[in-house]
């Protein structure tokens, strides 16, 4: 048997796309499903619409960020502690839960917040 050449290969992906109508099964339907468009609905309705028989972290948007390697150092360390205490059989604590919760915490005291830099709006919301 003779092999393919990639120029076959890929014109033989693009003739599948081509007459392959896109549905909720399609592997590039999530990522279509994620853009932002004009047209589209918000993010907290298409989050709704998910099927339930999907993973969890599947209920939430991608966001990512830079983190220094002492923040990523504690997160993992205590999400690895909030684990053992935790007991089997419930939702594993992750470094993103924890990153979710610090968001939370942080959003509920947005307007307190002040300053143009990172550390002035850090010490702004300091207790």
């Amino acid at each position: 048997m003779a092999r393919a050449s990639l120029a076959d290969l890929l014109n033989t992906i693009s003739t599948a796309d081509a007459t392959t109508p896109a549905t909720d099964e399609s592997p590039t339907r999530g990522v279509e499903a994620d853009l932002e468009s004009p047209g589209e609905p918000p993010a907290e309705d298409r989050i709704e619409r998910r099927r339930p028989s999907e993973p969890a972290y599947l209920r939430f948007e991608r966001k990512e960020t830079r983190l220094r390697l002492d923040q990523l150092t504690a997160l993992t360390e205590h999400a690895r502690r909030l684990n053992k205490v935790k007991g089997t059989g419930r939702t594993r604590i992750t470094e993103n839960t924890l990153i979710r919760i610090a968001v939370d915490l942080l959003l509920a005291d947005i307007d307190r917040a002040d300053g143009a830099t990172e550390e002035r709006i850090r010490r702004s919301l300091e207790y």
